[in-house]
């Protein structure tokens, strides 16, 4: 499975180092069983997730075997008969030790004539001819294809790669990946640009949601009712839309949607790169007005939801543990219960909200009730996967359809931009029901078709109607709706286009098709899976007929850079710099705001009172004061900022800060604090504007943990956590927390000093406790 050429060649090689093992293990028959068992169980498992993902999964992947459950258990409908000829050697040694009535016997069978010089040499020669497949050092595509193929090269390979380059690649990919990015950006707005300005933006995710369902019959029935009267309406549908997912599937989905970027092909990039600055659809819409909420009916651990939302820039999350599973399909509650919940959450929302809605009951393996089936199924089709499908496809565009309605009686349709987009496709082109959906179709299903996922951009009242045909990706949907949305997006680093305004269009992949393979307007071009361009596969979109590969390998060569350039940037997290100098950024670059020059980092420690100045009226005449408590070696000092207007920040005692900001610079080793107030980053944004010299001494005091990522994101290092603002907080999230960001100081209530577990926990991570006069 997963063998494209050389198949002889490629069993012997693992034939060989088999037996290479085996006499290695010598007389220890045992340990080879063990040894044996585990490669088995390694090939098993290969197999069934190339037959899933159409690749193998590398050492990183292997973390993630908790996420089994993703693919809905099934694992069990993967497995065949002829995989368990992958444990024959194992069975064959112990048939023939059952055979000897003197295990010892048997067990001194090569004693004689493999001596410790033996095994040395054979040992030797496998980890030769492991380096050499590795290295390929002649260049060879033989070699090339082999290493690709073969089990043991594989894994080699893979793990010298990832050992052996942190960062991902060369520091040459490094700098074109630096000077490249952002190239995609179009200067030009379009006749639609502002269209949906002002609007709530409403994103639905559908699970598994391939475009072929919509304005598809079935035995003259319509599949999809609610979302063909949308495609017909007033709405942009985007025919030839692909998904660009990395090991994450539906999370990557999420992550590529709202921040046009690619993710990466060793694991999900929620939990990879979870500390990462990231400068998303999200952060852009809180940063024009717009409050920020995720709703999914499912665990919020699951994908490191929980801990990603933040950075993602959402300012809420709504998941299964704050419904009511009232009615499950699935792996957790109905969509159509989600849907009606939902609504509780958008209507408390102010205007204007983007809420990114994930749906869960078209999941695999597409189990509907009877009661909430509405498809008539051939007798062909019934229990089958492909009749399965169609049912949990119809059941979730009929919670669609119902919960716009309830968007309307709410009054929040007329006012919304409604987008809605499959996050991956549902039935593999490789899979059994991959002829039956050929039947269907009338044609070929292909990787072009099984990639196809449905693009809706819904704009009630508009009298837009259109239908976009130019080839596009996930990448793509944030820069288009920005562009109807009006919100700029020059200073942000995105690798999509605008698909309104695209002259052409172009989709890589890196999951299903390999890294290199792509879609664009007339071509798919498949990369081969023994990594050599030549044996590559290409054919004409429409038509079906084989092309020339060499008309490929200018798009072969994009494909390439753009998924390893985002890499490079995930693995770096240089995003933040790239943004702030226009879409390049030293190789050197941290990727978050630049560094404001810091005090020194033990001061919090040093000083652990915290004096209130808020109210000092006096200050304003007498500025003195403050001195005064510099005398006395106080560096800490407390007060609540206000605006007046864009361009000005007083004090509550009734002067401006201006004088403030003055005598903070005079005294350099001094620091304010400021309380964050329910998130509100408005001041911090502020001072970063008028008065950046001072920001350094300037340390936000924040309420709740969902707040750190937002401050941090402003620039501010040093963060105080207001720890009797949450009285009964849990320690073991608080824990976790605190490993995972960096507090400098905690303000206890009286009740929490007594607390040795907490007051050990702060002392432990060195964060200074401190108490406010």
């Amino acid at each position: 499975v997963g063998i494209e050429n050389y198949r002889p060649v490629i069993v012997l090689m693992t034939v060989a180092y088999l037996a290479a093992i085996y006499f290695i293990c010598g007389s220890k028959k045992f340990a080879y069983c063990v040894i044996s068992l585990l490669i088995s169980v390694l090939m098993l498992t290969n197999v069934l997730y190339n037959r899933y993902f159409h690749m193998f999964f590398s050492l990183d992947t292997i973390s993630q075997a908790g996420k089994l459950r993703e693919v809905g258990g099934i694992a069990l409908d993967l497995l065949k008969p002829p995989d368990m000829l992958l444990f024959i050697d194992i069975i064959l040694i112990i048939i023939i030790m059952a055979a000897f009535k003197n295990p010892e016997q048997f067990q001194n069978l090569d004693k004689e004539w493999i001596s410790p010089v033996s095994k040395t040499s054979i040992l030797l020669l496998m980890a030769g001819s492991l380096l050499f497949f590795a290295a390929n050092p002649l260049d060879s595509k033989l070699v090339t294809a082999l290493s690709h193929q073969e089990i043991f090269s594989w894994y080699f390979s893979d793990s010298l790669y990832r050992s052996g380059s942190e960062t991902g690649h060369t520091a040459e990919a490094e700098e074109m990946e630096i000077e490249t990015a952002g190239e995609n950006q179009l200067s030009d707005k379009g006749y639609l640009h502002g269209t949906a300005y002002g609007r709530n933006l409403i994103v639905i995710q559908i699970e598994a949601f391939q475009n072929f369902l919509i304005n598809a019959e079935y035995n003259g029935q319509e599949v999809t009712p609610n979302l063909n009267r949308l495609v017909a309406g007033e709405s942009i549908y985007f025919s030839n839309y692909y998904q660009q997912l990395g090991k994450g599937n539906t999370s990557d989905a999420e992550f590529v949607t709202n921040n046009s970027l690619y993710p990466v092909i060793f694991g999900p990039v929620y939990e990879l790169y979870q500390n990462n600055r990231f400068y998303g659809l999200p952060w852009v819409l809180r940063e024009n007005g717009y409050q920020t909420m995720v709703l999914h009916g499912y665990k919020k651990s699951f994908w490191n939801r929980e801990n990603a939302y933040p950075g993602q820039g959402f300012d809420k999350f709504i998941g299964e543990e704050d419904l009511v599973i009232d009615e499950k399909i699935g792996l957790g509650l109905s969509d159509k219960s989600f849907f009606r919940q939902s609504l509780d959450y958008l209507k408390e929302m102010e205007q204007p909200f983007y809420s990114f809605i994930i749906t869960l009951s078209s999941h695999v393996p597409y189990k509907i009730p009877e009661t909430h089936q509405k498809l008539e199924l051939l007798p062909e089709d019934k229990n089958t996967l492909f009749g399965d499908y169609l049912q949990a496809a119809c059941y979730t565009d009929e919670a669609i359809g119902e919960f716009l309605d309830d968007l309307n009686n709410l009054g929040l349709y007329d006012n919304s931009m409604i987008v809605l987009y499959g996050d991956h496709f549902g039935i593999d082109c490789r899979n059994d029901a991959a002829e039956r959906v050929k039947a269907f179709l009338g044609h070929d299903y292909t990787y072009n078709e099984m990639l196809n996922i449905p693009l809706i951009i819904h704009l009630p009242g508009s009298g837009i109607h259109e239908t976009v045909d130019t080839t596009g990706g996930q990448v793509d949907f944030m820069p288009t709706v920005l562009n109807l949305l009006g919100i700029p997006g020059d200073h942000l680093v995105m690798f999509g286009q605008d698909l309104l305004q695209a002259k052409s269009g172009f989709a890589a992949s890196q999951t299903y098709m390999l890294k290199g393979s792509f879609i664009d307007d007339n071509i798919v071009f498949e990369m081969a899976r023994t990594g050599v361009f030549e044996d590559s596969k290409a054919w004409d979109k429409k038509t079906g007929e084989p092309v020339s590969l060499d008309s490929c390998r200018e798009g072969y060569k994009r494909a390439v850079m753009e998924i390893t350039k985002c890499t490079n940037l995930l693995e770096k997290n240089l995003l933040k710099d790239m943004q702030l100098s226009g879409g390049t950024a030293s190789a050197d670059a941290k990727g978050h705001v630049p560094d404001l020059p810091q005090a020194d980092d033990e001061m919090l420690l040093h000083h652990e009172t915290v004096i209130d100045i808020t109210m000092l009226t006096d200050i304003a005449d007498d500025p003195d004061i403050l001195d005064s408590f510099f005398d006395k070696g106080f560096r800490l000092y407390l007060t609540e900022l206000e605006t007046e207007g864009p361009e000005s920040v007083t004090v509550p005692g009734g002067y401006s800060f201006d004088m403030l900001s003055a005598w903070l610079t005079s005294h350099p080793d001094s620091l304010l604090v400021l309380p964050v107030n329910d998130g509100d980053i408005s001041i911090l944004k502020l001072l970063n504007k008028l008065y950046p010299d001072i920001c350094p001494q300037i340390v936000p005091k924040i309420k709740n943990l969902s707040d750190y990522v937002t401050v941090e994101y402003q620039g501010f290092r040093r963060i105080i956590l207001d720890l009797s603002a949450l009285p009964g907080i849990d320690t073991d999230k608080l824990s976790v927390f605190l490993d995972r960001n960096t507090i400098s100081g905690a303000v206890l209530s009286e009740e929490q000093a007594e607390d040795m577990q907490l007051s050990g926990m702060l002392e432990l991570r060195k964060i200074a406790v401190l108490k406010v006069e």
